[in-house]
């Protein structure tokens, strides 16, 4: 029994253009799942978008001031809908934090 069924769902998926956000997009969509892609370098967003398969599958570049709000309402537009959100997108702007 699949406790949370996939299928005919839509998320976002921000920070998608590599790593945990596009593996995390790929299997999402590998189970039915609709997915939208967002993240802040849209060449590399729009390779992982292509390379997911057989439904046209919207990718976003962050670049308006506030693109959350965006995103969400181009994935409604194009899927009718929109699920669940997997934030993994994140900067640090203060190098004291990567040391």
């Amino acid at each position: 029994m699949n406790r949370f069924p996939l299928a005919n769902k839509t998320g976002l998926v921000a920070g998608a253009a590599s790593g945990i956000g596009a593996a995390t997009a790929r299997v999402l969509r590998s189970h039915g799942r609709n997915v939208t892609l967002l993240d802040l370098h849209l060449n590399a967003v729009q390779t992982v978008a292509r390379s997911i398969g057989d439904r046209q599958t919207p990718a976003l570049g962050a670049v308006a001031t506030d693109p959350r709000s965006l995103a969400v309402q181009q994935s409604v537009d194009h899927f009718g809908t929109l699920d669940v959100v997997f934030a993994n997108a994140g900067m640090v702007t203060d190098p004291q934090y990567l040391r």
